[in-house]
């Protein structure tokens, strides 16, 4: 147990969210509200100011977004255990703990999951959404027919995501291939919705590992030089 109550700092650009949260946060006894910001600039100075023992970070603020925000307190203040907050499910958790966060929470999940969240990230634990623990889970059982799935997409499709792999952005692939950067992007979603991936991190993950001798998980002639 926490001799001290654990202090907890948050950003959210929603006026009404920054209340709906401070009243959450203010039924734990486990917890202490040191201060709110509306955008992430403000927060990164109220991180230097307060030092809290955990800031909840919003992910789409203008501005100095959640993630930006998270790498700027990871690196200049990495005592502060950064917990990111979103009502999407766009980011994959390698991509947010890549940036330094060390939770990962759905903002419909908080009811039930706030607290445990807090406390994991005040042990120095990393937390994860129940809810996208599930989503890895079934992922994972899922990963074995990856070849199959990349096998099944159209031409145009897997010699866009060909291109995608090599690191380039849709503008760049899409010009390599002499198509349009808005067919490109319609051909990247395509891809995504057709692979079940909420983003193209997690495939470009894939490729530079498989590159390295660390796993193979994508089909060889997806990765070749021709």
């Amino acid at each position: 147990m926490h001799s001290k109550r654990i202090r907890v700092a948050f950003v959210d650009d929603n006026a009404l969210a920054r209340q709906a949260l401070a009243n959450r946060l203010n039924i734990y006894t486990s917890i202490q509200v040191v201060g709110e910001a509306e955008n992430g600039t403000a927060a990164l100075q109220l991180a230097h100011d307060l030092q809290p023992d955990i800031f909840l970070v919003d992910v789409n603020m203008p501005g100095l977004n959640g993630l930006e925000l998270t790498r700027r307190l990871s690196q200049e203040l990495p005592n502060v255990g950064v917990v990111i907050l979103t009502v999407k499910e766009m980011l994959e958790p390698e991509d947010v703990f890549d940036c330094g966060a060390r939770g990962f929470l759905l903002k419909y999940d908080l009811i039930s999951e706030l607290e445990p969240a807090l406390l994991a990230v005040s042990k120095g634990q990393r937390y994860l959404s129940k809810r996208l623990q599930n989503e890895q889970n079934n992922g994972a059982k899922k990963s074995c027919n990856l070849t199959e799935a990349i096998d099944a997409l159209a031409m145009e499709d897997r010699k866009f995501l060909k291109q995608l792999l090599t690191g380039k952005s849709v503008r760049e692939s899409s010009a390599a291939l002499g198509i349009s950067a808005a067919r490109g992007a319609i051909l990247r979603q395509r891809i995504m919705d057709c692979l079940g991936v909420r983003s193209m991190g997690s495939l470009i993950r894939m490729g530079v590992e498989q590159r390295n001798g660390i796993s193979e998980r994508l089909p060889s002639y997806m990765l070749d030089e021709h």
